[in-house]
């Protein structure tokens, strides 16, 4: 027996949704590397690792448009309603985040030149630790986004708190000590300049939180978690 049309549309717009979820999932692995590495150049003061992260940016922009236009060719083509429009639409919205945090990345990649020449910051301690916690949040919210678990989602969420004030602590401190010390102000800047896109990145990962509830429960809490 031969199965109907139907069903073979709706296997194949399953594979095509999979397909997406695949994608973005590539991408999401990506632009965790070029945060670890971003984060690893500055904290070691190698410009060599850092450009690296610089020239992966192309990689990471390909996918975006890659991803962008699967997404309008499948609304286009397949016409979807309900969770499955829900999960292209947030697809949209999740695949401009990690843009952004890729984007973030290199931007603390193009300060590790500020860091080379200026005396070590004992206070630059502090920043791979919440770096790592930022980074986190986005493995975890991918992770939500994969297993639909909105559970997971509001973990993602809740740390963002933790992420701000750990990124206000290390600014104050950084403060103190170019105060006490101007030769550190280079440094200093630069330190507070990767926190503030540590900060973001951890914003992003939130974002990406949001739209899996959305996925799940058809609910837009953007801005109400914050």
């Amino acid at each position: 027996m031969t199965s109907s049309p139907r069903k073979h549309i709706l296997a194949q717009f399953d594979a095509e949704l999979e397909a997406l979820k695949s994608q973005l999932l590539a991408m999401g692995s990506i632009v965790e590397r070029q945060v670890t590495e971003a984060i690893a150049a500055f904290v070691g003061a190698e410009p060599q690792r850092a450009r690296s992260v610089i020239e992966g940016d192309r990689e990471v922009n390909d996918l975006e448009r890659g991803i962008d236009e699967r997404c309008i060719s499948m609304l286009a083509l397949r016409q979807p309603e309900a969770s499955d429009l829900r999960f292209i639409a947030a697809t949209l919205k999740i695949v401009t985040d990690l843009e952004r945090i890729g984007d973030l990345a290199v931007s603390t990649a193009e300060q590790v030149e500020a860091i080379v020449a200026e005396p070590n910051l004992s206070t630059i301690g502090e920043l791979p630790r919440f770096a790592h916690v930022a980074l986190d949040m986005l493995r975890s919210a991918l992770r939500a986004f994969v297993e639909g678990d909105v559970t997971k989602a509001g973990c993602v969420m809740a740390g963002d708190s933790t992420v701000n004030g750990s990124m206000v602590k290390l600014v104050v401190e950084l403060q103190s000590a170019m105060r006490r010390n101007p030769q550190l102000i280079s440094a200093g800047l630069a330190t507070i300049s990767v926190a503030k896109h540590v900060e973001r990145m951890a914003a992003h990962a939130t974002n990406i939180a949001e739209m899996v509830v959305y996925i799940a429960r058809g609910e837009d809490i953007r801005h109400l978690t914050r």
